[in-house]
């Protein structure tokens, strides 16, 4: 006995992502059942049978069209812990502490000023701690050696005293009250596509020659990185950033998830995230694909490693 074409097409129903076999079994048999006995009887199954394989081929081609591409799922499931997460409240005479470890390009400088031909490039390496209860913000930046591309202007940078201008081998604490961060002030929704055109009128305003979409994600990479959003605003700004033109280059076992987007700036640049499987900004890099300025192609101009914000009761960097 032949196997009823309905109940393939319900066993196909059941489950979401029917596999080539399952398909490849389904039409094998409907062709059986179509073909191997032309009794009057069996006329009677074309017409159902026709329109159970038109439904299971619509179903198919729905479920094709909209199941979330691999970006959307990364991020959905990162939006959703974020939105679930506690949030993060400073106690009075606490504050919240980050570290960041980060190497950028030095201001490039016309080289005619210690004696080079062409624009003066580094990477300047240097780590910063910021202590922060909002009314009050304490930041401890140690700059490290530069990274030269040219071993005249490493000479000509030392020979010039420009290693004591940018502070080289110094630690410096610097006590701020009264600082405003219009990005933590502003009243941003957390409605995902409300949060979007906020955002893009918020980058319009900027006069920027970059694309939208890159303005946005600098903008949702910055809140991300400086305001210590709230559950809400988080989950949102993950959920923007689905909906921009970024591309998954990695996802680890424990959730953290890697985004790029690439643009012409000129030159060409490559601009990189991580996020953790609770959507804070654990990394980001920002890389020329094309040598500009004294830089080498493919050069990281800046890197940066960001700690989780933790809540600390002194001024002092937590022990490791």
């Amino acid at each position: 006995m032949h196997e009823d074409p309905f109940e393939v097409l319900r066993r196909l129903a059941g489950d979401p992502v029917p596999t080539d076999a399952d398909r490849l079994r389904a039409l094998t048999r409907l062709e059986h059942a179509i073909g191997t006995d032309r009794a009057p009887v069996r006329f009677r199954w074309l017409t159902p049978v026709a329109a159970a394989v038109a439904v299971v081929v619509i179903a198919v081609g729905v479920m094709l069209v909209t199941r979330p591409t691999a970006v959307e799922a990364a991020l959905g499931e990162i939006a959703t812990a974020a939105r679930l997460a506690t949030p993060q409240e400073i106690p009075t005479g606490s504050f919240l502490y980050t570290r960041t470890e980060e190497t950028s390009l030095g201001i490039p400088e016309q080289g005619d000023l210690i004696g080079i031909e062409g624009p003066v490039a580094y990477l300047l390496p240097m780590t910063r701690q910021e202590w922060d209860n909002g009314d009050f913000q304490q930041l401890t930046i140690t700059t490290y050696a530069p990274i030269f591309f040219d071993p005249a202007v490493e000479a000509a940078y030392y020979a010039h005293g420009w290693d004591r201008r940018d502070g080289v081998g110094e630690t410096v604490t610097r006590q701020l009250t009264g600082i405003t961060n219009d990005l933590a002030t502003t009243n941003w929704p957390t409605n995902p596509d409300d949060l979007k055109e906020a955002l893009d009128d918020y980058t319009s305003q900027s006069g920027s020659d970059l694309p939208l979409d890159i303005q946005v994600f600098h903008l949702a990479t910055d809140l991300l990185r400086a305001t210590n959003p709230t559950p809400a605003l988080r989950s949102a700004l993950i959920e923007v950033l689905a909906q921009l033109p970024v591309t998954l280059a990695n996802q680890t076992p424990d959730g953290t998830v890697t985004l790029t987007i690439t643009y012409n700036q000129p030159p060409a640049t490559r601009d990189t995230i991580t996020l953790d499987d609770q959507g804070h900004l654990i990394a980001e890099t920002s890389t020329i694909l094309q040598a500009a300025d004294g830089v080498p192609a493919n050069t990281n101009t800046y890197q940066a490693t960001h700690t989780i914000p933790t809540i600390v009761d002194t001024l002092d960097p937590p022990t490791p």
